[in-house]
């Protein structure tokens, strides 16, 4: 199940990706126990959202990139672009 996201976060988010996926995480996988997405968010994204956010909590932010990044594969792999 996907968390909540707050609208005005996740398009903060979105604009912030002009260069695509990679300007949002630097690594990307699987927890240990196969169930979770974890992925290592880019250092200046991080800085954007708490200099733009200072009152939100930064998981605000994991779920706004964990939400992109689930509907980004779910469209690839929809368009047979990816697997």
């Amino acid at each position: 199940m996907l968390p909540q996201t707050n609208e005005v976060y996740t398009d903060f988010v979105l604009n912030y990706a002009t260069d695509g996926l990679d300007s949002l995480v630097r690594k990307i996988g699987m927890n240990d126990t196969k169930d979770h997405l974890e992925a290592d968010l880019q250092p200046d994204l991080i800085q954007a959202f708490a200099t733009k956010f200072p009152e939100a909590d930064l998981k605000e932010l994991d779920n706004v990139v964990e939400w992109i990044l689930v509907f980004s594969i779910a469209n690839k792999k929809e368009k047979n672009e990816w697997w």
